[in-house]
């Protein structure tokens, strides 16, 4: 069984991996990787709790993330 630095690095690399970030970056250098927002989206996500309000939800942030890609 890891121990509980190690299961929270683990967390951290994954939260780093999902975001796109170096993990020193989440750690470090919080403010310039918006990580309040990207929290908040996760708070909202473990909200969801059906498949249907997810792809909602999904569809959504896509519609936003397509528009601001163009």
């Amino acid at each position: 069984m890891s121990s509980p630095d190690n299961a929270t690095t683990a967390h951290l690399k994954a939260i780093a991996a999902a975001l796109q970030i170096p993990l020193d970056q989440l750690v470090e250098n919080a403010a310039t990787c918006e990580l309040d927002d990207a929290n908040e989206c996760l708070r909202l996500w473990c909200l969801l709790k059906t498949t249907e309000g997810r792809g909602r939800a999904l569809a959504a942030l896509r519609a936003v993330a397509d528009g601001e890609a163009a």
